[in-house]
């Protein structure tokens, strides 16, 4: 519900980078409720294939961009190591098999991935300067964020939302150094506490 009324504040026409996309719900939403520009990144095969299927089956075409990739805090090929194959699975972790509350797993599988960092995709590729990003990357969210640092550091950016751990103390001053401030909290019961910037 938060994040819905959240994308219903956005002006019509924005530019909306959702970072882990998964199959797309969200995506959708802004694209066909908002006419937003959405910029969608899903780096796991399924769930993008189901991501694009949700573009085609919406009518969204060109609205909505998916692309296959993972942000990172680099710029390479990584793993993404599965938490789990069914599609739609989330939970998955790019880089070390660590999962949102940082604890070690071991992967079901671990897909090549091109990883790049967010400052590089908008300025190698002419991506344009989100208005608004909804960081979901179940634990990677402070490489995602020092890969970012110019972007999210950018005025036309307007709202980050991402679930954080009320403790996760480094990774708030990583935010607030970017001149973002936390203008709302969501305690989620899913995963523990989290925060929305």
């Amino acid at each position: 519900t938060e994040t819905i009324q959240w994308i219903d504040s956005f002006g019509v026409g924005s530019v909306f980078f959702y970072i882990g996309a998964n199959i797309g719900v969200f995506s959708g939403y802004a694209s066909s409720h908002r006419k937003c520009e959405v910029y969608a990144f899903e780096p796991e095969a399924k769930n993008y294939a189901c991501l694009n299927r949700n573009i085609l089956l919406n009518g969204l075409g060109r609205r909505v961009k998916a692309l296959n990739v993972g942000l990172h805090d680099r710029t390479g090929l990584e793993f993404l190591n599965l938490h789990d194959l069914a599609s739609g699975a989330a939970l998955h972790a790019l880089g070390e098999p660590l999962d949102w509350r940082k604890q070690r797993f071991e992967p079901k599988f671990e897909q090549a991935v091109l990883a790049f960092t967010l400052d590089e995709i908008v300025e190698r590729f002419g991506f344009p300067v989100p208005d608004h990003v909804k960081l979901d990357v179940d634990g990677n969210e402070d490489r995602v964020i020092r890969g970012g640092r110019k972007t999210f550091s950018n005025p036309r950016l307007k709202s980050l939302q991402i679930e954080i751990s009320e403790n996760d103390r480094p990774l708030f001053e990583s935010i607030e150094s970017c001149g973002l401030k936390l203008a709302e909290k969501t305690l989620l019961a899913m995963q523990g506490n989290s925060q929305d910037m």
